[in-house]
């Protein structure tokens, strides 16, 4: 179980190699009202034929970059006997912080609404004592609170402070810096 969770990745001779530069490009979903990012080119032109639903180029980006892989989160694929319908949430989480990745892939639990472990999507620089490093900016961290509203949950990255403030005022719950991206 730990060897698929998350061992693999490091051990296995085809692990997915992390990119070192890039672009992380946000998309909208209108009929979910979610946010999304990939850094990946590859899934950034797949999404944008439309094939997996009506994803939206919101122009908020940020740089890929820096020492740090990010883990990246989906919501429990898995169906619910009760209801046929996969536990969820319907949704991607991604965090640089070590403690917080190793958690969720710990607390993962097929049974059960929880994020499961896809991939380090891409690198990115640590924040230093609630900062950015110099030569680096802050992306905010933004969650939707869908739990405790009976929705389901969905977070924003933005390096767009006034952007990250609005939201907050919207009723977004403001998680502060959680990662540093290239200038």
């Amino acid at each position: 179980m730990a060897y698929n969770a998350k061992l693999k990745d490091w051990l296995s001779p085809s692990a997915t190699i992390i990119p070192s530069t890039g672009t992380a490009v946000e998309y909208f979903n209108p009929d979910l009202n979610h946010y999304f990012m990939t850094a990946d080119p590859a899934e950034q032109a797949y999404v944008d034929t439309g094939a997996v639903g009506k994803w939206l180029r919101t122009g908020q980006t940020f740089k890929a970059g820096g020492s740090k892989a990010v883990c990246r989160f989906y919501g429990n694929t898995l169906p619910n006997p009760a209801t046929g319908v996969a536990f969820g949430p319907n949704s991607h989480f991604y965090t640089a912080d070590t403690s917080e990745c190793d958690f969720l892939v710990g607390f993962y639990n097929p049974a059960e609404p929880s994020w499961k472990f896809e991939s380090y999507d891409f690198n990115i620089t640590d924040v230093v004592g609630g900062a950015c490093p110099t030569g680096t900016v802050p992306v905010y961290r933004l969650y939707n609170r869908g739990y405790e509203r009976g929705v389901a949950s969905n977070h924003r990255f933005t390096r767009d402070l006034a952007l990250a403030n609005q939201m907050a005022q919207e009723g977004w719950s403001f998680e502060d810096v959680k990662m540093c991206a290239p200038q």
